[in-house]
């Protein structure tokens, strides 16, 4: 939630999850300052990146009733690995359908966290959609992005929405292209409280090579997944469930990315072109990717081969003068897997499955620590703009780190997957206010 001083916030809670909350207008800097000290949120101030706009930050930790999360709705037959967290990082019991469960649930599953003596909590998850590709379950958003769609021959795309509140909620789709913004067959869904849809997207924009969406929710917000599968006649090229991204941005990060044999794709949002330049980071190496300087049409798609910067796994950047949204495509045999872009973070929970592999790039230098229940503590120096990687034990870790970072898990034996880092519990549970 984003409020403006002197801008009305009234109401600005409609979540269930609130209903002890109310927000009133704020009519000056003192009385928006005041609120935040009356909720116990702390405030951080940063500096726009131009230098002009002073920011204020707070997460607000109000009196709640449980959080809902959501795993990917893919009809299958995985299941997904869970935790319950408070706010302070303690353990928390998680619910399906209103009975605690233990460290698993059924794919699909609506998770619920309640309070847990007192304290906020948050349930996460990772689902295995078959035994090589994951998916991170997801707390519901207002607003999310879904990158490297396509309807063309051989490929199977399927936008996957389940709401976890007790809102109904509409979701509102826009597409863009390899040429454009897409005009849309049907551009609204309506999704009730605890339902789960599945919308293919052929039938909404048939015969696009490129497709990027962007979803707005009413209400609490909505969980969304972009399903794939990909063929060449008779034979199955993989299958991949993609978790949505972030917002655009003029720095994108995408840490885990296997160079040899995989394409970038770059989306502008902006009714004006803009102009990327890509660089390729790997350990301590950063260089720029050959053709990697574009100029991307208004809403349109571009895709930028990476094959040719060799067989190293390390972190993609995307520098633009305008905010975009990036995602790189990797194959590795009969499969292949999507990574968007990672918010940077100074904190979160991954759930890593055996034979993971933990990446992580950063704008400054800083150190993650990764701690996990019964596990040996972790150390990662992130060096700037440069690639960092380590091995984790299957298992619940929480992280922090001493500045933002971008992380992202790997799974790549026999086949390849890629997972998301889920947001801290405490940001989870908190109401997060930007005053400017």
């Amino acid at each position: 939630y984003e409020i403006g001083l002197g801008i009305p916030a009234e109401p600005l809670f409609r979540s269930p999850a609130f209903r002890n909350v109310e927000a009133r207008k704020i009519i000056a800097p003192l009385s928006a300052l005041a609120l935040i000290g009356g909720l116990g949120g702390i405030v951080a101030y940063g500096t726009h990146p131009l230098g002009t706009k002073a920011v204020a930050y707070s997460y607000v930790t109000p009196q709640r009733g449980p959080t809902f999360t959501a795993c990917a709705p893919t009809g299958g037959k995985g299941k997904a690995v869970i935790a319950g967290i408070t706010q302070q990082g303690t353990p928390a019991r998680v619910l399906v359908d209103g009975k605690e469960i233990g460290a698993e649930a059924p794919a699909g599953a609506i998770l619920q966290a309640p309070p847990s003596n007192g304290k906020a909590a948050v349930a996460v998850g990772l689902q295995s959609n078959t035994p090589k590709a994951f998916s991170t379950c997801e707390s519901p958003r207002t607003s999310m992005w879904l990158l490297g769609g396509a309807t063309t021959t051989g490929t199977d795309s399927t936008l996957l929405l389940a709401n976890p509140s007790e809102e109904d909620s509409t979701v509102t789709i826009e597409a863009f292209s390899k040429t454009g913004p897409v005009d849309l067959v049907s551009s609204r869904v309506s999704l009730p409280a605890g339902q789960t849809v599945t919308v293919p997207l052929a039938g909404l924009a048939p015969e696009e090579e490129r497709v990027s969406l962007h979803l707005t929710a009413t209400g609490a917000g909505v969980s969304a997944w972009l399903q794939q599968s990909m063929t060449k006649g008779l034979n199955d090229l993989g299958a991949e469930v993609t978790e949505a991204a972030e917002g655009p941005d003029m720095t994108n990060l995408i840490p885990g990315v296997g160079f040899a044999d995989a394409q970038l794709q770059i989306t502008n949002p902006a009714n004006k072109a803009i102009h990327a330049q890509v660089y390729k980071a790997e350990g301590d190496e950063r260089i720029p990717v050959p053709g990697g300087k574009v100029t991307v049409e208004p809403g349109a798609v571009a895709e930028i081969s990476l094959a040719g910067l060799g067989q190293g796994r390390g972190t993609v950047q995307v520098l633009s003068d305008k905010p975009v949204l990036a995602a790189v495509r990797e194959r590795q045999g009969k499969d292949f897997t999507w990574t968007t872009a990672r918010a940077e973070a100074k904190d979160g929970i991954l759930i890593v499955p055996k034979g993971a592999q933990i990446y992580a790039s950063a704008n400054a230098d800083g150190v993650v620590e990764f701690r996990g229940a019964g596990q040996t503590p972790k150390k990662l120096k992130v060096p700037a703009l440069k690639s960092a990687s380590v091995a984790l034990p299957e298992g619940t870790w929480q992280w922090k780190s001493d500045g933002p970072v971008a992380i992202t898990g790997v799974v790549s034996k026999s086949a390849i997957s890629t997972f998301t880092s889920s947001r801290s519990a405490r940001e989870l549970t908190a109401i997060g206010i930007k005053i400017r």
